[in-house]
């Protein structure tokens, strides 16, 4: 199983407003409340219920729809459709909403999009398309504080995963600096933001990108760190994520005892998600 980036991705999405689950789209409307609850089910992991929103969102009469609702409609049900089977649907509703968001030149959702385009890409494995729609998210400068942290969170993350599977050493040293400014930089705005769930996550990137320098010590400080903001925030799946980012640590360190314990503890809960993928993702 191969565990990178959580998006952290989880790969990461916007921050929400005080009321609504996510910042994408304003929660303003009878359909734009059904669609934040379902983006809110589909990111913790709650599939019953993400699957059932889903269904009453695609029997709606789209002529009942302002433009808000439009957008809001395209970002929710696009970005669960791509991690649970229906990838091009979810990509086209994606796609549709950054053309309306620009169109609108409401650019704030712009951003928002870009950075769920971004993440599809990434669950297609095209790397290099996914880091092009995070750039374009950091670079909108209309975009909220938690998009610009997900889009520097997401960067820094997938440049990591290049660098792990590179092993030119220029390229390596050129990259060094590039990952841990992206990465400190996620870090300092969700603090800032009080957005601890986020600083879990890129933690959690920060965990292998120590271990990997052979700094075995910080590694194991900030998945102590990831693990105890996301039980705190309630984010399971950040949780066990963070505790498989240890043990790979741990092995590197030859602590294969300790490594297998919290592989245990974390394979238990994803073997209990119905699709594995889409919780990393």
């Amino acid at each position: 199983m191969t565990i990178v980036l959580m998006l952290f991705a989880q790969v990461i999405y916007a921050e929400p407003e005080s009321g609504a689950y996510q910042s994408a789209f304003p929660v303003n409307s009878k359909f734009t409340k059904v669609l934040d609850t379902l983006f809110h089910a589909n990111e913790t992991g709650d599939f019953k219920d993400s699957r059932r929103l889903y269904l009453v969102a695609k029997s709606w009469n789209w002529g009942d729809f302002s433009s808000g609702d439009s957008f809001g409609y395209y970002y929710a049900v696009g970005n669960f459709e791509y991690g649970n089977g229906y990838v091009d649907e979810g990509f086209d509703n994606l796609h549709r909403g950054v053309v309306l968001a620009t169109r609108k030149k409401w650019y704030a959702r712009q951003a928002a999009a870009e950075i769920s385009l971004g993440n599809a890409y990434y669950y297609l494995k095209d790397i290099s398309t996914a880091i092009e729609h995070y750039r374009q998210a950091a670079d909108i400068e209309e975009a909220k504080p938690g998009v610009k942290a997900a889009a520097s969170n997401n960067i820094g993350a997938l440049l990591f995963e290049t660098f792990q599977h590179n092993k030119d050493s220029s390229y390596q040293d050129s990259l060094n600096p590039i990952i841990e400014k992206y990465l400190r930089r996620s870090v300092r705005i969700s603090l800032e933001e009080k957005s601890y769930h986020r600083v879990a996550a890129t933690y959690s990137v920060m965990v292998a990108w120590f271990g990997h320098v052979k700094a075995y010590d910080s590694a194991e400080v900030y998945a102590n760190r990831a693990m105890k903001l996301a039980q705190e925030s309630g984010r399971r799946n950040r949780l066990h994520f963070a505790q498989i980012k240890l043990a790979q640590v741990l092995v590197w360190n030859q602590q294969p005892k300790r490594a297998l314990a919290l592989l245990d503890t974390a394979l238990a809960y994803f073997d209990s998600i119905e699709d594995v993928e889409q919780v990393i993702h």
